[in-house]
């Protein structure tokens, strides 16, 4: 009797132990009775309609497939990759969006709900909220924290690390690239390949004939006029291919700016903008083969990726930290102050998308790439209407 008592005791504790850990999973989507097949349905996102095609068993999403789309190159990307998968893995249209992607994610949950309607689903089944994972709070620490995970912070990362630096890379949102993916893809540079297939037109060389004739208002601004004045005479006398220099992509840039900018700054921008391009064609990055003046350029010195918006150089400074056993990152984890002692900066205090801390502390320093002010009022107004 002892015997049959304790194996009936083992056999309640192991049926005990299946309900716990059965009512820990994720639910599912329910008793269903679909008709089994293929169903497309196309829905309003962004940029225009986005389609998708689903194919589900009598009880079950098998698959998910967006076919046909206009959303943004790069950004959208994201959400078609990330969104599909989560609902087949947890059998539920309640799944997390991506942050940043919004109205994509959206838009591919209400297609994906139209194709299980024409399944004759039990919607209500799939949209059962989904248990939050619960996330410990996190202690980190490398050699530099990079708060922003767009160009700026990409190219940092990959500074960093090639100068042997350990590096955490935070980034609020859900994907990779930021502002900087949805630029135009343009490159602003002198003396590039595409640049000198360009002949002069009488417009290029009066731009600078006008810019010589402003009257000097510091030392460098009369060091760039005279090596401008000086490099411009003796190739005019050579060539007919358009003229450019890094002075002259300084000095047109200040002058473009109102005068405002920090001369010697932009020098050294102008200086260094070549160094730039050619990094990135080391990693890959390819261009259309002739320059141009680009929007909101002043010159013909603008160059163009292959791909569309900024695609290739987001992707070309992915690829190199994927390979870089220096390098994490972190998506969805949101900054929300600097840890100071001392005086000094020593790390970040950050948020993760369920609610957990992550404190981050910084052996070597802290870059913020967050971009710039554009998205305070207050700092919009006082520096448009002039007041430094």
């Amino acid at each position: 009797m002892k015997k049959t008592y304790l194996g009936m005791s083992i056999i309640a504790l192991f049926l005990v132990l299946a309900l716990v850990f059965a009512g820990c999973g994720t639910p599912g989507p329910g008793k269903q009775n679909m008709q089994a097949g293929t169903y497309t349905a196309s829905t309003m996102g962004h940029n225009g309609l986005l389609t998708v095609e689903v194919t589900v068993s009598t009880n079950a999403i098998n698959s998910i497939k967006v076919t046909n789309h206009v959303e943004t190159p790069g950004v959208s990307d994201w959400a078609i990759n990330l969104v599909p998968a989560r609902i087949i893995e947890h059998q539920s249209l309640a799944v997390d969006t991506v942050t940043g992607v919004t109205i994509t994610s959206m838009v591919i949950k209400s297609a994906v709900e139209d194709c299980l309607n024409q399944a004759g689903a039990n919607i209500d089944g799939f949209k059962k909220p989904l248990k939050k994972p619960k996330v410990a709070n996190q202690n980190l620490s490398a050699d530099v924290i990079i708060v922003g995970g767009g160009g700026a912070g990409l190219a940092a990362a990959i500074s960093a690390t090639d100068a042997g630096a350990t590096v955490i890379l935070i980034e609020k949102t859900g994907f990779i690239g930021g502002n900087s993916i949805v630029a135009g893809g343009i490159y602003n540079a002198p003396g590039t390949p595409e640049q000198l297939r360009l002949v002069a037109t009488p417009g290029d060389d009066r731009l600078i004939q006008q810019a010589l004739a402003v009257e000097p208002t510091s030392d460098l601004h009369r060091q760039l006029r005279d090596k401008i004045r000086t490099d411009f005479d003796a190739h005019r006398r050579n060539s007919n291919i358009i003229f450019d220099s890094p002075e002259w992509f300084a000095l047109q840039t200040w002058l473009g700016g109102d005068q405002v900018a920090n001369l010697g700054l932009v020098y050294h921008i102008a200086q260094k903008s070549l160094d730039g391009l050619n990094w990135v064609r080391d990693m890959g990055v390819t261009f259309r083969a002739q320059a141009f003046m680009g929007s909101g350029s002043l010159y013909r010195r603008t160059v163009r990726t292959e791909l569309p918006n900024s695609i290739a150089f987001i992707n070309a400074f992915t690829e190199n930290l994927s390979k870089k056993k220096e390098y994490t990152q972190m998506l969805d984890t949101t900054a929300t102050g600097l840890i100071i002692q001392g005086g000094k900066v020593v790390g970040v205090n950050a948020v993760g998308i369920h609610g957990n801390t992550v404190t981050l502390r910084a052996n070597k320093g802290v870059i913020l790439a967050t971009g710039g002010f554009a998205g305070n009022i207050k700092m919009r107004q006082q520096y448009g209407e002039g007041k430094f």
